[in-house]
């Protein structure tokens, strides 16, 4: 278990993955197992690893998704305070993958391909119902894919 002192700064990772060829689009949201929000897949740093590596296992840890990053930039930063006193700071990446999701027991009460609308509807989060809007405003022909790459 991780200390809660006041004033310590946490560092998570994240990314908001749309399933590979769906159609309408989809993306892959979590359900909390400790409050029950819906939210995108996130989750600490580990030693030695970097705001990609870390955004990609969380994502396959929570939800057993192999996520490919579509950018290396972060899409989204954000900074928040817990009520414990501890500081966060959140990166955000785009990403797309497919297959079933298996969520992790321990963290994840569920997690799914949802579509657009209904994820807007579901996400608990005021600040992830923009950076969805905004991705989808950005995409609006079609969601987000890697440009010119072959899938892995």
């Amino acid at each position: 278990m991780r200390k809660t002192q006041p004033g310590r700064l946490e560092y998570s990772c994240g990314a908001l993955v749309f399933q590979r060829n769906a159609s309408p689009p989809r993306v892959l949201l979590v359900q909390s197992h400790w409050d029950g929000h819906w939210s995108f897949p996130k989750g600490h740093v580990e030693k030695g690893e970097n705001t990609r590596q870390t955004a990609l296992r969380e994502v396959f840890e929570e939800t057993g998704i192999r996520a490919r990053l579509l950018s290396e930039e972060v899409l989204d930063r954000r900074h928040y305070g817990l009520p414990t006193g501890v500081r966060k700071r959140v990166d955000y990446f785009l990403a797309e993958g497919e297959g079933e999701t298996r969520p992790q027991p321990e963290e994840v009460l569920s997690a799914a391909w949802v579509e657009l609308d209904e994820a807007l509807r579901l996400l608990s989060f005021r600040e992830d119902r923009s950076l969805l809007r905004r991705v989808r405003a950005e995409h609006a022909q079609e969601p987000p894919r890697a440009e010119g790459k072959e899938s892995e």
